[in-house]
């Protein structure tokens, strides 16, 4: 069985404290250096929350700049870390400064 790793220079994880406890599960899910994008159903499995509560602390990350949210063209739901697609994006050349 192999360890999940996980980002570790991140905003968020410097500013850890200005986040509740659900928030701070959520950003974590969407830390897995392997993928930039998290699925719902992955989130629900790793942070333990109930899918109200997901949805709402999401919402919540998204409304403050923190998390995008996507559909991809099969439906599903992704989430992903703001700063870490324009970290990307900046190492591409890609300007992705508007994304919301």
């Amino acid at each position: 069985m192999s360890s999940t790793q996980y980002e570790t220079d991140l905003e968020w994880q410097v500013r850890h404290a200005e986040f509740e406890r659900d928030h701070q599960a959520i950003l974590l899910g969407c830390s897995r250096k392997r993928w930039m994008w998290t699925t719902w159903n992955k989130l629900i499995k790793t942070t333990g929350l109930t899918e109200n509560n997901l949805l709402s602390r999401t919402q919540e990350l998204a409304s403050c700049g923190a998390l995008i949210i996507r559909k991809d063209n099969d439906g599903r739901v992704l989430l992903a870390l703001k700063e870490r697609l324009k970290a990307w994006a900046k190492s591409e050349g890609i300007d992705i400064e508007d994304l919301q």
